[in-house]
């Protein structure tokens, strides 16, 4: 039965989360690239690992994950760069995930050497914010472990911010209040219970502020590699809805900002391809349920973060080092070509 108010097809948004049904096990075949404008924004930005965006969408941040320096680039302007939290120090925590709070607050989730905690930095229009002179530093606790899929959300109504990915023993997504720019302690309290089986990859938050996590199990039935489920969670932890993607190896969420459109970047589902990109995830019904149905609007090398920006358009950086930054317009108007030199 099609859901109260929810088209049999369309841009997959938060907002049917609520009523529409889960239905796993939909493994599409790879569909063709849709047009998109790939527009090449900086080339020489190597070691960038993750992206964040304010509510305006008109800058981005780029994280340094080598030496933990955070850089702002305009993404409709790209010669207007510059360093806004210089290099961790050495000894430092260095940064591993960033996010917005507002337009001049950022926060990080830093690591140094097992030790976890989330430091917030004001940033000043004219000068660098020393990376050791946070505005705050919360501790979150100590785990050893890859922190490759370390992600840190901020809600859309700026009241909480989530950490996810953190290795064991820590819960694999905490949560503390925001109060101004102030964060609050961390915790598990309202935040989902993840499955022991699942491995996080990626995570958003939705136009309604759910929050939006992407995980695989270790193995299917069969033995193989699982493809990668999308699950929304509530303000207050409860799964929504939980559809199987058809894709495999995500490595990073978006949702835009106008219309709520869902973006990951993925793997191709074909063994034989195993190219990987920028996919749009769309809703439809399928046999009388709701499914996912993934768009390839982009062909990247090695896509590393995505954000969310201004016009529908998202950012990227991709390739061996991350250091390739590309603006993608999945609806460019007819002069709007795309830049055939961006593609890999």
């Amino acid at each position: 039965m099609r859901p109260m108010g929810m088209p049999r097809s369309g841009r997959f948004t938060v907002r049917a989360a609520c009523v529409i049904l889960a239905s796993l096990g939909f493994a599409p075949s790879a569909p063709e690239p849709a047009a998109a404008a790939v527009v090449v924004l900086c080339d020489d930005a190597p070691g960038v690992t993750d992206l964040a965006a304010p509510g305006s969408g008109q800058t981005v941040y780029c994280l340094d994950g080598r030496s933990g320096a955070i850089v702002a680039i305009d993404p409709f302007k790209p010669e207007k760069r510059r360093t806004v939290v210089g290099p961790a120090a050495a000894g430092e925590p260095v940064p591993v995930a960033i996010a917005c709070i507002d337009t001049s607050t950022l926060v990080a989730v830093c690591r140094g050497g097992d030790s976890w905690s989330v430091r917030t930095w004001r940033i000043h229009p004219e000068r660098t914010a020393e990376s050791g002179a946070a505005l705050q530093t919360v501790p979150c606790g100590d785990a050893g472990g890859e922190s490759a899929a370390v992600r840190v959300t901020v809600s859309r109504g700026r009241e909480w911010v989530a950490i996810s990915g953190l290795p064991p023993p820590l819960a694999p997504v905490l949560r503390a209040p925001i109060a101004g720019v102030r964060v609050g302690t961390f915790s598990d309290r309202g935040a989902p219970r993840l499955p022991e089986s699942s491995r996080l990859a990626a995570a958003a938050v939705g136009p309604l502020d759910e929050l939006i996590v992407f995980g695989s199990a270790a193995k299917n039935a069969a033995g193989d590699d699982a493809g990668a489920e999308v699950t929304f969670y509530g303000r207050a932890g409860q799964p929504l809805l939980r559809l199987d993607t058809g894709l495999q190896a995500i490595r990073g969420a978006a949702c835009s900002r106008g219309d709520g459109t869902l973006w990951v970047l993925a793997a191709d589902p074909t063994p034989e391809d195993g190219a990987a990109g920028l996919w749009r995830l769309d809703a439809e019904m399928r046999d009388g349920r709701q499914a996912i149905r993934p768009t390839c609007v982009a062909r990247l090398a090695e896509p590393r973060a995505v954000v969310g920006v201004a016009k529908g358009s998202v950012v990227v950086s991709h390739g061996a080092d991350g250091g390739t930054l590309v603006r993608i317009d999945p609806d460019p108007s007819p002069d709007q070509p795309q830049n055939p030199g961006s593609q890999p």
